[in-house]
C-alpha cells in the first residue's frame, strides 16, 4: 500500500453508510529526492510516479474510482501533490490502494461488520548504505492515515517509534515518522473494524 519510497504520505479516507466515500491523499516529495532523479539525463520525470496524468492514467484501469481534484505546489523543501478520489465501495478502494491485492483487502464479519486491514511496506533487509540515505531524505517527514467513518468503530495497529493512534470512535488515526515505517522489516499492519 502507497509507494514506500514515497517521502510523506497522508490519506484521508471519509466512508459513507453505504461504503461509498472519498479518499484525500497527500504526497510529500523531497526536492533532495528529486534531485537524484535529475541524474543520467532523466530531468522531465520525477522518480516516483505521482503526477496527474500517472493518476488519469491508473484510474482507467480502476473500476469504480474517479479523479475529483488535483493539485501540485512546489515550495523550497518538497513538491505537494494533493488528489482527491471517489469510490463506489470498499472493493474499489482496496483495488485503488493494492491492485496486486497483496497489502489491502476488505472482508465482512457477521454480515455486518467491515474489516479493511492494510499492510505498510518498509524495507526488507538490512543495507546500511541505503538505510543511511533513506534516514537522511526522510527526515521530519510522516505517514498518516485518517478513516472516517459512518458508525463507530476500532483501530488495531502496533506501537511504533514516534506513532500516534487513535483507536476507537468514528474517526480512526494512525501516524508514524517514515523512518519508523520504512525501518520495519515487516509490513506494519492496520485493522480497521467497524
Amino acid at each position: 500500500m502507497f509507494l514506500p519510497s514515497c517521502i510523506g504520505v497522508g490519506a484521508d479516507i471519509t466512508v459513507n453508510s453505504d461504503n461509498s466515500g472519498t479518499i484525500l491523499l497527500e504526497y510529500k516529495i523531497s526536492r533532495m529526492l528529486e534531485s537524484i532523479g535529475k541524474q543520467d539525463g532523466n530531468e522531465r520525470w520525477l522518480p516516483i510516479p505521482v503526477g496527474k496524468a500517472d493518476f488519469e492514467r491508473s484510474l482507467q484501469r480502476l473500476p469504480g474510482i474517479k479523479l475529483l481534484s488535483f493539485s501540485a505546489k512546489n515550495d523550497e523543501k518538497d513538491i505537494i501533490n494533493t488528489v482527491k478520489l471517489s469510490f463506489d465501495n470498499l472493493e474499489s478502494l482496496v483495488f485503488f490502494l493494492d491492485p496486486a491485492g497483496k497489502n489491502a483487502s476488505h472482508e465482512k464479519k457477521d454480515s455486518n461488520k467491515n474489516i479493511l486491514t492494510l499492510n505498510v511496506s518498509g524495507m526488507s533487509g538490512n543495507n546500511g548504505s541505503l538505510n543511511e540515505l533513506v534516514e537522511t531524505i526522510s527526515e521530519g517527514y510522516s505517514f498518516k492515515i485518517n478513516i472516517n467513518l459512518p458508525v463507530n468503530g476500532s483501530l488495531d495497529a502496533p506501537s511504533i517509534p514516534g506513532s500516534a493512534v487513535s483507536e476507537k470512535g468514528k474517526k480512526l488515526h494512525f501516524s508514524a515518522p517514515i523512518n519508523s515505517v520504512l525501518k520495519k522489516t515487516e509490513p506494519l499492519k492496520l485493522r480497521f473494524e467497524w
